[in-house]
């Protein structure tokens, strides 16, 4: 019984009553964040840096059965820069037991840290990663009042003394993020060319195959529908499966990871579970997404590998699972059938006409003059081509 229900764990799949699971109490505590709202503040790029204004608009709302939270906001600097635009996904990691923070930007950033409950009304996120090549380490502390919040982002660079990087507040407001507005947004830079993998797989496909929900049981049919699209001006994908009798509704998001320089791609889904997977192509067609995770103090191995077509679509897709030292067993084989099309992604924000960014874009390639790399990296724009 119990390697039958590591099994379930490890592969996510199974959404029958039978094995339904209820959202953790733990989320209650983030039921102060759902809501619209607006905000502003100060952001300083280095210790004794004047400040520079922003304001913000956000929507966090429950989805996937209430068992995540998503929040969508858009944050302005002034005329001149485009949008900042995040979507950043709230849940409960129970395995961990502890809050989870996943997210995708159009700065070509991803969100991750760890977030922590000092009381009823603080909370404390900490993270830390690489800046062109320099360590930095982020502390938020956000103090919750009944009518809205404020907060206070500490950094340090490298050896550096910590400096206050964002300050500001947020209040509870009548305008609102629509979500499909939010994943149209233009890139705020260039995004990498190692996405461009992507380009073809776009659209909404149909999966038909075979699962096995067991050890040892007969396989079980599966149709299912997934759409693959661009989000963020090419900065991400999304991708969305709604729940059938077999599998649960998912959403999925692919990014270029800058710190690992390689593809990164995570899931949450109606059970509640969650996994991050790194994407390695292979050069023969096929792209391997891999994640390791424990399911009660197991370790478990996923291989998720998708198949690609001549045309760069879709054509198939397999899951095998290694539960501790056992030999690895496929959960899934899916052949996929493309039944609808994907919109263009908008490739940019507009350039100043003539600039190198402008000639890069009507090419489409990347532009590679150093002022807009370097900008690139810290996920900025050039000022000049800007």
């Amino acid at each position: 019984m119990q390697r039958t229900a590591l099994f379930m764990g490890a592969i996510g799949l199974v959404a029958s009553s039978a094995f339904a699971q209820q959202p953790s109490e733990q989320l209650r505590r983030f039921d102060r964040m759902i809501g619209n709202w607006e905000g502003s503040g100060e952001v300083f790029m280095g210790p004794g840096a004047e400040g520079m204004p922003w304001t913000s608009v956000s929507t966090t709302t429950r989805i996937l059965g209430g068992h995540f939270l998503q929040e969508d906001m858009r944050v302005d600097m002034g005329e001149g820069m485009p949008p900042m635009i995040w979507r950043t996904i709230f849940g409960w990691d129970s395995e961990h037991n502890r809050p989870l923070i996943l997210g995708v930007s159009n700065l070509g950033t991803s969100m991750a840290g760890n977030m922590y409950w000092q009381d009823e009304n603080t909370t404390i996120t900490v993270s830390h990663g690489l800046e062109e090549g320099t360590p930095y380490a982020e502390r938020s502390t956000t103090h919750w009042s009944d009518d809205g919040n404020h907060f206070v982002t500490e950094r340090a660079l490298g050896d550096g003394p910590f400096f206050v990087h964002v300050k500001g507040s947020m209040k509870k407001s009548e305008k609102s993020i629509n979500a499909t507005d939010l994943e149209n947004s233009v890139a705020f830079a260039e995004p990498n060319p190692n996405l461009r993998i992507f380009d073809k797989m776009m659209g909404t496909y149909q999966g038909k195959g075979e699962i096995v929900l067991t050890p040892g049981a007969d396989r079980t049919a599966l149709d299912y529908e997934v759409s693959v699209n661009w989000m963020f001006g090419g900065m991400a994908t999304i991708v969305h499966a709604p729940a059938t009798d077999v599998i649960p509704e998912f959403w999925g998001y692919s990014y270029w990871d800058v710190e690992n320089e390689n593809i990164r791609y995570f899931k949450v889904d109606s059970k509640g579970s969650y996994k991050i997977f790194q994407a390695l192509p292979t050069g023969d067609g096929k792209i391997v997404y891999s994640s390791t995770y424990s399911v009660d103090g197991v370790l478990a191995t996923e291989r998720l590998i998708i198949s690609l077509a001549d045309d760069g679509t879709i054509a198939s897709v397999g899951v095998n699972v290694t539960l501790g030292a056992n030999a690895p067993t496929e959960v899934m084989a899916a052949r996929y059938e493309l039944t609808g099309g994907a919109p263009a992604k908008t490739v940019q924000a507009s350039f100043k006409a003539g600039s190198c960014c402008d000639r890069a874009a009507k090419a489409d390639k990347t532009c590679t003059h150093p002022c807009c790399i370097a900008a690139a990296k810290i996920g900025e724009v050039c000022s000049k081509c800007n």
